[in-house]
C-alpha cells in the first residue's frame, strides 16, 4: 500500500520546509526524480524493520510461498531469486519433515523458522558440516550475494528445494521453501515536458503515517545539499550561501534526531 500525504503533494511539503512558496524555486534543477527516489530510498534503509513490517509485501504477490517454477529456488545459483532495489525485512522458511508410512506421509509435520541474516563472508560456514556453524533447518539463515556488477540475489542454507502449489497440494518430505516480506523502492515517474514526475505525485509506497515528516525532511535536506554544492563553485550571495548552509546543518540534525526516535521507540516496544 501507499501512504498518502496529508495534503497537497510531496513537492509542496518540501519546498514549505525549506521555507520557500512555489516549486519555481526548483526550476534550475534537473533530476529531480532521481533525486526523489534516492531520499526515499536513504530513509526508508534507515528506519527499523520491524516498523517497515506493517506494510510490507509478501513475495511473489498473491501467494504465501516461493515458486521454484518462476522463482529458481529449485536450480541454484545460476537463476537466482533477485532483490535488486528490494530490503529485505525478513525471510521464514519452512522444511517438510512429515512421519512417513513407507512412500505415504502418515502425518504432516513442518519446521518453520525465520531465517538470520549473515555476511556473504559467512556463508560458507553456514554450508560447511563440520563447522559449528553449520545451518540446520532449525537454524536457516540467509545472504545477499552479488552475481554481477548489477543482480543481487538472496541465497539460504539449507539450501531451499522450493514448492510449486499448482504442482502438489503439500509439501514434499524433505522439501522447503521460504516466504520473503520486503520494501520495494519507490519509483517516481520521470520527468517530461508534460511535468507528471516529481512535482505531482502524493504518496510514498508502503511508508508507517507518522515517518513522513523524516521522508519530506530527508527530501528538502537533498535539494538544499545540490543547491550548495552548485552555489559553492559560482560567484554567488554570501549571505544566501551561509543561509543555505544553516538549512543544511538543521535539517541533517532534525532527520538524525527523528530517525532516532523511531529506533529508540520500536527498540523499547
Amino acid at each position: 500500500m501507499a501512504y498518502t500525504i496529508t495534503s497537497g503533494t510531496i513537492a509542496e511539503k518540501v519546498i514549505a520546509v525549506l521555507g520557500e512558496e512555489n516549486t519555481d524555486y526548483l526550476d534550475d534543477m534537473v533530476g529531480l526524480s532521481q533525486l526523489f527516489e534516492d531520499a526515499i530510498w536513504d530513509i526508508a534503509t534507515s528506519l527499523p524493520k520491524r516498523m517497515l513490517m506493517r506494510e510490507a509485501t509478501v513475495d511473489p504477490n498473491g501467494a504465501s510461498l516461493l515458486n521454484p517454477d518462476t522463482n529458481a529456488w529449485s536450480t541454484g545459483k545460476s537463476t537466482p531469486y533477485s532483490v535488486n532495489d528490494k530490503l529485505v525485512l525478513m525471510v521464514i522458511r519452512t522444511a517438510a519433515n512429515h512421519i512417513m508410512d513407507g512412500g505415504s506421509i502418515s502425518t504432516e509435520r513442518y519446521i518453520q523458522k525465520p531465517c538470520k541474516e549473515i555476511a556473504y563472508e559467512d556463508s560458507f560456514k553456514s554450508l560447511d558440516a563440520s563447522s559449528i556453524f553449520f545451518a540446520t533447518d532449525s537454524s536457516p539463515v540467509y545472504w545477499i550475494e552479488s552475481i554481477s556488477d548489477s543482480a543481487n540475489s538472496l541465497q539460504t542454507a539449507p539450501t531451499t528445494t522450493g514448492w510449486a502449489a499448482s504442482n502438489a497440494a503439500t509439501l514434499a518430505n524433505g522439501n522447503s521453501t521460504v516466504q520473503v516480506y520486503l520494501y520495494d523502492r519507490q519509483v517516481v515517474a520521470a520527468e517530461d515536458t508534460t511535468d507528471t514526475g516529481w512535482n505531482v505525485f502524493t504518496s510514498i509506497s508502503s511508508v508507517p503515517e507518522e515517518s513522513e515528516d523524516i521522508f519530506i525532511k530527508r527530501i528538502a535536506l537533498k535539494i538544499a545539499e545540490r543547491k550548495l554544492a552548485t552555489m559553492a563553485t559560482q560567484e554567488e550571495d554570501t549571505e544566501l550561501y551561509q543561509l543555505l548552509q544553516g538549512v543544511v546543518a538543521t535539517l541533517t540534525q532534525e532527520v538524525k534526531d527523528g530517525l532516532l526516535k523511531l529506533q529508540q521507540e520500536w527498540e523499547a516496544n
